[in-house]
C-alpha cells in the first residue's frame, strides 16, 4: 500500500507498507525470499527552483519464520537524509546520507548474507547537456 500527499508550503509525504506471507502448500513450511513486513515514511520539502531536501525512514519487521536457506533476522529501522541543489541552469548537486543510525543489519535473510554498510554517503554532480 502507498499513500502520497501534500501537507502544504512545498512539503509532501509518502507512506508505504507491505505485508507478505508464503508457505509451501504441500507441507506448510515457510518459503525463501518472502519479504518481512515493513513500513516507510518519506518527507520531502521543495525549496524552490527545483531544490529539495528529504528524509526517509523505514521499519523492517523481524523475520521469525525463515525459509529453508534463511536465518531468523531481527527487526530494524533505517534513516536517510538527502537533497539536491541546482548550482546553475545546467548543473545540479545531490547528496544522500544512508543508515544514519549506524545500525548493523543483514542485507537479506539468506544464511550467507553480509551486513549492510554502516553510515555512508553519496554525492552526485549532474550535468545537463545542451
Amino acid at each position: 500500500m502507498e499513500i502520497q500527499g501534500e501537507i502544504g508550503k512545498g512539503l509532501t509525504f509518502e507512506i508505504g507498507a507491505q505485508v507478505a506471507k508464503g508457505i509451501a502448500l504441500d507441507d506448510e513450511t515457510p518459503l525463501d525470499d518472502v519479504p518481512v513486513e515493513d513500513f516507510a515514511l518519506q518527507l520531502r520539502k521543495d525549496l524552490g527552483g527545483g531544490n529539495y531536501i528529504q528524509f526517509r525512514s523505514e521499519l523492517f519487521g523481524r523475520d521469525g519464520v525463515p525459509g529453508p536457506t534463511e536465518i531468523v533476522t531481527p527487526g530494524y529501522v533505517t534513516m536517510e537524509l538527502g537533497g539536491g541543489w541546482w548550482l546553475s541552469p545546467r548543473f545540479q548537486i545531490r547528496f544522500l546520507a544512508r543508515n544514519l543510525l549506524d545500525k548493523d543489519y543483514a542485507v537479506s535473510a539468506d544464511r550467507r548474507a553480509v551486513l549492510a554498510p554502516g553510515r555512508s554517503g553519496v554525492v552526485t554532480l549532474i550535468a545537463q547537456l545542451p
